[in-house]
């Protein structure tokens, strides 16, 4: 069997506590008569400390991840007498570990891994009556698009949501009147195109 490439890795699946969650790896296939392969995973390079069987032929895998540390994840084939392949390329994944408080949604939100130098964009929303306080990366606030760029390390993201001082304009509110100011601007461009 030839060595092959572990590919698009740390597919995003969201998991609510600390505890291990499911990440799914894509590789390409192995050359030569495969049974199946096994991902492997350890927090030191070249140092794998558990694995898990993936029979068959596809080229797609699930594998759990504890979100505490940094993970190192490479792959082998294996044959129908159980004799493994070298190791693929290895990866190194980061986990993302998204908190907020009530008064809106975040999406990823809970614990999820990124490959190393990949980004992440979050969708921010606040719930009706509520405005979006602070998003803090590593303690460290960020502003909109709320993207963590360049992944290179755990990572936790704090997310506080915060009520609507009274008689504050809702982002609804705000969106209908910029959307009644471009259609009186949109009537008064077309009167003037109709005049020449």
């Amino acid at each position: 069997m030839k060595r092959f490439i572990l590919l698009v890795v740390c597919s995003v699946f969201l998991a609510t506590s600390a505890w291990a969650i499911p990440v799914k790896f894509q590789w390409n296939a192995s050359t030569g008569a495969v049974a199946g392969y096994k991902l492997h995973q350890g927090t030191v390079s070249g140092t794998y400390t558990s694995s898990q069987d993936v029979p068959g032929t596809g080229t797609t895998g699930t594998m759990e991840m504890d979100p505490v540390a940094s993970r190192y994840v490479a792959a082998t084939a294996y044959d129908a007498a159980k004799r493994e392949s070298a190791f693929s390329n290895e990866i190194l994944c980061h986990p993302v570990v998204v908190t907020s408080n009530t008064g809106g949604l975040v999406s990823p939100n809970g614990s999820f891994f990124v490959q190393q130098g990949r980004s992440v964009t979050l969708m921010v929303t606040p719930s009706t009556g509520n405005r979006i306080l602070t998003v803090k990366v590593d303690g460290n606030p960020i502003e909109a698009p709320y993207t963590i760029t360049n992944v290179s390390k755990r990572t936790t993201v704090d997310v506080q949501f915060d009520l609507l001082p009274p008689g504050a304009p809702s982002m609804l509110d705000l969106v209908q009147q910029i959307s009644a100011t471009l259609d009186r601007i949109d009537e008064k461009l077309a009167t003037l195109i109709d005049l020449k």
